[in-house]
């Protein structure tokens, strides 16, 4: 069995920290399944189960439906932006299926809102609209106190849950079983289960989570119910997708019979999906291929297949229409308007002053970089978004490196570029309606200036395979992940193979304290590897073993 060598350089940077830059191959990862292909949504079933067994929610479908037939052009259901309070219910199993942190479930509130709100620089930036719908996890509790919104039950006795998760069409437990577990207000709370199964998946292919339309507001069964597994996995649009549906909106591809036959093609607002700038189509495969849509005279499927709302590939979904947005916007402002501060829902209004607590994406980096500060202050709310305002509510960042240089934000999360480099304090001030609280943080971010050049110039001979070298690196809170090595060698992003990502992957290690590195390399089995990697002590881009040469082997360093 041949085996392939490939090199890790770490730089190391003596500063008042011990701050690691990294230098790596790039080759092309294994995807999650989420990433390739998008998994079937339940909400069909649910959906004209209900319709026929619930004459409630039957009757309010068809009535919105119909009213929303009428609606015309989008300012006659508002333009404002609106504010949707949420609770997560972490329904925990014991095992690693439903593993995850605050951390992760507030980034996918954020990769939630980037697609709802069409961010620029995000997944969610397509050739659709801006929803001017946000999600932000709930501050005051049912008894109002302050929370941050999520919400952790054990149902590690509960043998069918640990075995199934919940049921869908196979095995499990119900699904108004799981959700009278633990269950907030669902007039005043978007409440979303994170589970560990569906229909005994293991967490993996199969239906990964379904909604209910807003004709469930407020009763038993309302909310979505999505796989951990799913949520937490930031290429996914799982959840733009249920959550869509719990605005109204159907399937793009709505009427399609099982992907058997085409929808009809007659009028647009009556049929389908009920929206006009959604062409009739058949549910598209896993994938981004573009081709004519059969269903329509020729249409091309660029029309449908980066809808959140269609099945196509995670990968290639990144907008919303305008009449997807009326509808949505109609659903919000009507059957689900006991969700919005306007009418007196205190979900999101702090009960208490903020404990304040903030993040970076990094705290380290070279000067002229950009990092984007996080608050993640509790009795706040935050959608996570940069130019989010809430009404009496006021942020005031100060970045000082105490030689001169002090830069100022009144932004909730904001993003700084800083050009002088030093290490700053960062001080964040919150002030509500209850008062004002702050929290400063020495030495939280250092800036350097940019690296210099190494005197190794590594070189890989092999970059057009994909299936192996190092695509994963992992130090304290330093996480790197590489795509193809010929990809990035035809875009210009690497050289020969190799990335110098010393300005834009970095992290502080602490003196006297153990570390380690982990790395991930070849994505198939039959092949082995070997690793190394090598310091630069002293910052002069020349990698040492002590006092060795550079890039020989190195051994037993210590740090």
């Amino acid at each position: 069995m041949k085996a392939f060598k490939t090199s890790l350089f770490l730089t190391f940077l003596f500063l008042k920290g011990l701050p690691v830059f990294s230098q790596q191959q790039t080759t092309k990862p294994a995807k999650s399944q989420h990433n390739s292909q998008h998994n079937p949504c339940g909400f069909d079933h649910l959906h004209h189960k209900r319709m026929q067994v619930d004459s409630v929610y039957a009757r309010k479908t068809l009535e919105f439906n119909k009213k929303t037939s009428k609606i015309g052009p989008i300012n006659k259901v508002g333009q404002g932006d609106y504010r949707i309070p949420v609770v997560v219910h972490v329904m925990s199993d014991g095992t690693s299926l439903t593993q995850i942190t605050d951390e992760q479930i507030r980034q996918a509130m954020r990769e939630l809102n980037n697609r709802f709100r069409k961010a620029a620089g995000t997944q969610g930036f397509g050739n659709g609209v801006d929803m001017k719908i946000e999600f932000s996890l709930a501050v005051r509790d049912p008894d109002g106190n302050c929370t941050n919104g999520i919400v952790r039950y054990n149902l590690a006795g509960n043998p069918t849950y640990v075995a199934s998760g919940v049921f869908y069409d196979v095995a499990g437990v119900s699904d108004s079983l799981l959700k009278s577990f633990s269950v907030w207000d669902q007039t005043k709370y978007y409440n979303i289960w994170l589970v560990s199964e569906i229909d005994n998946n293991n967490g993996g292919s199969g239906v990964q989570g379904y909604a209910f339309f807003a004709s469930s507001h407020g009763s038993y069964e309302d909310g979505a119910v999505i796989m951990v597994t799913n949520f937490k996995d930031p290429a996914s649009s799982t959840t733009a997708h249920e959550l869509g549906h719990s605005l109204n909106l159907y399937h793009t591809f709505e009427g399609d019979n099982g992907g058997t036959t085409c929808p009809l093609n007659t009028t647009c607002n009556l049929q389908g999906d009920l929206v006009c700038d959604t062409p009739p189509h058949i549910r598209s495969a896993s994938n981004c291929v573009v081709g004519a849509n059969a269903c329509d005279g020729g249409s091309s499927s660029n029309l449908f297949i980066h809808n959140y709302m269609d099945y196509s590939s995670d990968l290639c979904q990144s907008e919303f229409t305008a009449g997807q947005k009326t509808r949505a916007t109609s659903a919000l402002t009507g059957p689900r308007a006991s969700f919005l501060a306007a009418n007196g829902n205190m979900s999101l209004v702090p009960p208490g002053t903020a404990t304040v607590d903030f993040v970076a994406s990094t705290s380290l980096a070279c000067s002229g970089t950009s990092i984007q500060f996080y608050d993640h202050s509790t009795c706040i709310p935050n959608t996570f978004m940069d130019t989010t305002f809430w009404t009496g509510i006021t942020f005031n960042w100060t970045f000082n490196n105490n030689l001169g240089t002090t830069l100022n934000s009144t932004l909730q999360n904001p993003q700084i570029t800083f050009t002088v480099p030093g290490t700053y304090d960062v001080t964040l001030s919150i002030t509500n309606a209850n008062g004002t609280s702050s929290l400063t943080e020495q030495g939280f971010v250092v800036i350097t200036s940019p690296s210099l050049a190494t005197t190794c110039n590594p070189i890989s001979t092999s970059i057009s395979t994909l299936t192996y070298g190092i695509f994963q690196v992992h130090l304290n809170a330093m996480h790197h992940y590489s795509g193809s090595t010929n990809e990035d060698n035809l875009s210009g992003l690497t050289t020969s193979g190799y990335a110098n990502l010393s300005c834009t992957k970095s992290t502080v290690l602490k003196p006297s304290t153990t570390y380690q590195i982990s790395l991930k390399g070849t994505s198939n089995p039959g092949l082995f590897e070997n690793f190394k990697a090598y310091i630069d002590y002293n910052n002069d881009g020349f990698y040492r073993c002590g006092g060795g040469n550079c890039c020989l082997e190195c051994s037993g360093w210590k740090w």
